[in-house]
C-alpha cells in the first residue's frame, strides 16, 4: 500500500461519509427511492470500517460490495452513487 493512494481513499471515504450523514441528517433521502435510510446507515458503517483500515496502514481490501448494490438498484444518475463508487474503488486499490 503507498501513502498516497491510501491518502486518497481516505479523503474519498470521508467525502462519502460527509454526504451520507448530510442526507441522514435530512431524513433520508425520498429522491433516490432505493436508498432506504437502514440502507444509508450501512453504508456509514462499511465506510467507517474501510476508514478505519485506512487509518491503522492495514486494508485488507475485505469491504467491497457497496458497488454492487448501488449499481443493482440505485439510479444511474444519483450523485451519492458515484461518490460511494469512487470511495470504494480508491479503498480497494489501496489495499492492493
Amino acid at each position: 500500500m503507498t501513502q498516497c493512494r491510501a491518502q486518497r481513499a481516505l479523503n474519498r471515504i470521508v467525502v462519502a461519509l460527509r454526504r451520507i450523514d448530510a442526507d441522514l441528517a435530512g431524513g433520508g433521502r425520498p429522491e433516490a427511492g432505493a436508498a432506504s435510510i437502514a440502507q444509508l446507515r450501512g453504508f456509514r458503517q462499511q465506510l467507517k470500517a474501510m476508514k478505519r483500515e485506512l487509518e491503522a496502514a492495514s486494508p485488507t481490501g475485505r469491504f467491497v460490495g457497496l458497488g454492487r448494490t448501488v449499481t443493482d438498484s440505485w439510479p444511474f444518475d444519483d450523485s451519492l452513487a458515484d461518490v460511494l463508487l469512487d470511495a470504494e474503488q480508491a479503498y480497494w486499490e489501496a489495499s492492493r
